[in-house]
């Protein structure tokens, strides 16, 4: 194909320069396509670090492996379209990103005939025959006998229980790829995963499946589908608010509401839509000209998604086109959206199959049921409930301290370790904030082979530690720092940054995290009826005529600039690039907040990195690395005592400890080797000193043993000077 190129077209600087991308794609789609990106800056970008390059990539990996089965590309990489996130087209599998799609109607000819038999079912010459009933052989070799039991459970419900590292995403791949071999076709099965992110990389696990040419079922979260659905009712897609946004909404539409009275009026309305429950007499009216502010500027929440959808298909039945739903961390999901996903399924309940982890439900605040395994069993007398009882990822000292801190009320209880290795936790106790990050930033740029050692830890006067990894060898993408709230992070970010060590915050690195973007987000938001948050004020700026708003990015920057702080330099910068970017592939200003609105921090954290990330626990719930730093341990910050650490919190705050518990347990399962706690017996925090005590759920670490760390705190190293006698001795 190469010399077929260079001959027809000439030199390969004239086909990256000179030739129309719709001339190449006629020779050879991908390469059209391929120019057409990198002229106009459609780039994967993958940042660098000492001692390694950084990368641009004009095909993520899905759509390389969909080149290589020679099927079209499906849009994966960074560049959806929210407005053509087709449910529509979902009966034609990976095409799902169609620009007006049409309204989904029962197919007219016989469904299509099914798929070739996957691999396993058809092994090579020198494979022994397979059973027609043996689940899905993967890359990472075969399916323990608790995953194979899962994978061909059914047709009665079936609900896995898997707790962290049992190979959740594998089984459930697994499970896609049998009922392929059944002869599902891939327009009856939906997986509904709990981000896009997991989407992702679901879809990348069914491309990973030998022998698979042919359209992937369809993978999306509920909150994407139900957007579609009411794109086909109204074709006027609404504005998706974000969690901030909408509440500024709310309280914008009751003024009259005092700040106190505002965030509990607004929690209690979240928690009563989400889990069902009647509102409250006293919320009634708040909740009405809340809702009435959404209906005038043609706004809509994430809630109102899923209660439109609900609504729907109680009211105005409609056949759907699966058959089997797959429904991931089904323990996060609220009431409501349980609901909505019993709604898709007969009354028996046949064809579900759900996957999750009751000691990973992290969302309580955020409406989760957590009963969700009460929840099926209620619903579905004949659901069977299948556990995962190993673990891939951890050393077992690991999983020791993982589990010491659930204790006999883990639901999953102990998971039985697959590798041997011995585990390296460290627990240290620094005086402060400022030498706990120096204590971080030594320990990563040891483990990493940079940087050299100012201070030092002992665990006995005069001891240097040992922190030495066994079998470690990590890049900067291996190395993760959980928090329990942003506000912790950047002192962090900057004592890593000033060691010259290459660090990401996801939320901090997004294009319209740059206070110049959002003051132009901001007003294009005005324009469309809502306030973005955070973009704060942009004073003695020129009014923004619509017509120049509806110029996009390029319009505002011929008529910005000049213009404080909208310099020459913003203007090339790789945020504004992003902007344009991103505005041209969701077609407006609209349809870019809604896109932008649904990347929340759980979607832009990402499982390999070529950076140091630093992120909450409730982002790395799905992801692993091979060290995980888990700093400011201390009691208020986790278990984590919100803006009562301000002075300006609810005096009704109520703490649930018990999920405070699991979320460090999220925490402590996410590393695959090696775990650094660490607490400070002062920091600031808010604009407030604060001294807590270390945190009450360290005390269940065990003493000795497996899973018990080595302690230790940072002293300053003292350097002791001789004096020197004197050549004559004074008389």
């Amino acid at each position: 194909m190469y010399a077929g190129a260079v001959a027809r077209f000439g030199s390969e600087l004239s086909i990256l320069q000179d030739r129309e991308p719709s001339e190449l794609a006629r020779f050879l789609p991908p390469l059209g396509e391929a120019v057409r990106r990198a002229r106009q800056g459609e780039v994967l970008r993958e940042g660098g670090y000492d001692g390694a390059y950084g990368r641009i990539s004009v095909f993520s990996e899905q759509e390389r492996r969909e080149i290589r089965r020679g099927t079209s590309l499906s849009g994966h990489g960074g560049r959806a379209v929210v407005k053509g996130l087709s449910l529509l087209e979902c009966p034609g599998g990976g095409q799902r990103r169609g620009k007006d799609p049409a309204p989904c109607a029962p197919p007219a000819s016989p469904p299509e005939a099914a798929d070739p038999p996957p691999f396993f079912l058809a092994p090579s010459p020198a494979a022994p025959a397979a059973s027609p009933s043996s689940p899905p052989v993967q890359g990472e070799g075969p399916l323990n006998s608790a995953q194979e039991k899962a994978v061909l459970a059914g047709p009665h419900p079936v609900l896995v229980l898997a707790g962290p590292g049992s190979g959740k995403t594998r089984t459930l791949a697994a499970r896609v790829g049998y009922l392929l071999s059944q002869g599902i076709s891939p327009r009856n099965i939906l997986a509904v995963t709990f981000t896009r992110r997991a989407a992702s990389e679901l879809d990348e696990r069914l491309g990973e499946l030998p022998g698979r040419n042919a359209p992937l079922p369809r993978s999306d979260t509920l909150h994407a589908l139900a957007l579609e659905v009411r794109h086909r009712v109204h074709k006027n897609l609404p504005l998706l608010l974000s969690e901030e946004n909408a509440r500024q909404v709310f309280a914008e539409a009751n003024a009259d509401l005092t700040p106190q009275n505002l965030r509990e009026s607004w929690q209690a309305l979240a928690l009563a839509r989400e889990s069902l429950s009647p509102l409250p007499p006293d919320l009634d009216e708040a909740a009405a000209r809340y809702s009435a502010q959404k209906a005038a500027w043609n706004l809509a929440d994430y809630t109102d998604l899923l209660e439109f959808w609900l609504e729907r298909l109680r009211n105005v039945p409609s056949p759907l086109p699966w058959s089997h739903i797959l429904a991931d961390e089904v323990q996060d999901l609220s009431l409501l959206q349980l609901t909505l996903i019993r709604s898709l399924l007969p009354p028996s309940g046949g064809g579900f199959f759900g996957i999750g982890d009751p000691d990973q439900s992290i969302y309580g605040f955020r409406g989760a049921h957590g009963q969700s395994l009460a929840f099926f069993s209620a619903v579905w007398p004949t659901l069977a409930i299948i556990p995962l009882d190993r673990n891939y990822r951890s050393r077992p000292g690991i999983l020791a301290a993982a589990s010491s801190i659930l204790g006999p009320q883990a639901v999953t209880g102990f998971p039985v370790p697959v590798r041997t290795e011995q585990a390296s936790i460290f627990l240290f106790e620094a005086q402060g904030a400022d030498s706990e990050a120096v204590w971080i930033t030594q320990r990563i740029a040891a483990l990493i082979g940079r940087g050299s050692h100012t201070l030092m830890d002992v665990t006995q006067p005069g001891l240097k530690q040992d922190y030495t990894i066994e079998g470690a060898d990590y890049s900067p993408g291996d190395i993760a720092i959980l928090v329990r709230a942003h506000a912790l992070a950047l002192p962090l970010r900057a004592a890593l940054a000033r060691a010259g060590l290459p660090v990401s915050e996801p939320v901090g690195d997004a294009f319209w995290a740059d206070s110049r973007v959002r003051v132009l987000l901001q007003e294009a938001g005005r324009m469309l009826g809502i306030a973005v948050a955070g973009a704060g004020d942009a004073p003695c700026l020129p009014a923004f005529p619509k017509k120049i708003l509806a110029k996009g990015p390029l319009g505002l920057a011929a008529f910005l600039s000049g213009i404080p702080p909208f310099d020459a330099f913003f203007w090339r910068s790789a945020a504004f690039k992003d902007l344009i970017r991103a505005y041209a592939a969701n077609g407006g200003w609209a349809e870019l907040l809604t896109w932008i609105n649904l990347q929340n921090e759980l979607e832009l954290a990402r499982a390999r990195a070529e950076k140091i990330q630093i992120l909450s626990l409730h982002a790395a719930k799905g992801l692993e690395f091979g060290a995980v730093f888990l700093p400011c341990l201390e009691d208020g910050l986790l278990p984590f005592a919100g803006e009562l650490l301000s002075g300006k919190g609810e005096k009704s705050f109520s703490l649930d400890l018990e999920e405070e518990r699991r979320l460090f347990y999220v925490g402590l399962t996410r590393a695959r080797d090696a775990l650094f706690l660490s607490c400070a017996n002062r920091r600031i925090l808010y604009g407030r000193e604060l001294r807590l005590k270390p945190s009450r759920f360290l005390t269940a670490l065990p003493a000795q043993g497996p899973g018990s760390p080595v302690r230790s705190r940072l002293v300053a190293r003292i350097d002791h000077k001789e004096k020197q006698l004197p050549l004559w001795q004074e008389k």
